[in-house]
């Protein structure tokens, strides 16, 4: 029960830790660079450019997993001397816990400007919920196989890795929930009028960056696939 503790601990606290840090320096960056839109073209009231949220993402994400790699004995000495007893142990499982809990907010998107419309079929979640389940049991059972399988081969723990990247590149599916049509007009709209000759940034407006939206675009140029098959 401790190990689980232990383990729940490290987790709750990366995750707690990452989402403040992101919150924090979005607020400040909006507060000190508040976006600005160039140029007149028709938009929702309300809805801005976001042109930090991507790059503080990918930024803080290779840094706590870096910090991790590098540092992972000094992060666990601090945490061994900071749960000492059982009571520090525990109690700060429950603080993660509820201070977790307040960071998910409200959920599907309350009083958002575009919240996702429920499906009529209820059922359909669950479903959903118990395929996701069923394919992480799934990959854990055959990675424990598949590590004593290599138990013996140099470099295992890189093998193990690399077929985690593998599998949940192969197993990921996308859950077909709802999504509003603004979403869609705002990131299938970019990608056919740069396929049709348009600049991005100059001639169009793009709310969701660009890379995905010039590589979409140039599949549906070379005829790959059309983006009304997506």
């Amino acid at each position: 029960m401790k190990k689980v503790v232990d383990f729940a601990n490290k987790i709750l606290l990366i995750t707690n830790l990452w989402v403040i840090l992101y919150t924090f320096i979005i607020d400040y960056l909006n507060y000190k660079f508040p976006p600005t839109i160039q140029g007149t073209y028709y938009r929702l009231e309300g809805i801005f450019p976001e042109p930090n949220e991507i790059p503080i993402y990918l930024g803080l994400t290779i840094l706590f997993i870096s910090s991790i790699i590098f540092f992972y004995n000094k992060i666990n000495d601090i945490y061994e001397v900071l749960t000492a007893t059982n009571v520090r142990k525990y109690g700060l499982f429950l603080f993660l816990l509820v201070l977790f809990i307040t960071k998910l907010g409200s959920f599907p998107l309350a009083g958002d400007l575009t919240p996702y419309s429920a499906s009529h079929d209820q059922s359909f979640y669950i479903i959903i919920w118990l395929l996701f389940v069923s394919c992480i049991a799934f990959l854990s059972l055959e990675l424990v196989f598949i590590k004593k399988f290599l138990k013996n081969i140099a470099k295992q723990d890189f093998l193990i890795y690399l077929l985690v990247v593998i599998f949940i590149a192969f197993v990921t599916f996308q859950a077909r929930f709802p999504i509003t049509t603004i979403n869609y007009a705002q990131f299938y709209g970019p990608v056919s009028e740069v396929a049709s000759g348009k600049t991005i940034f100059t001639d169009i407006p793009s709310r969701y960056g660009f890379v995905s939206i010039l590589f979409l675009a140039l599949l549906q140029k070379l005829q790959i696939f059309h983006v009304l098959q997506l």
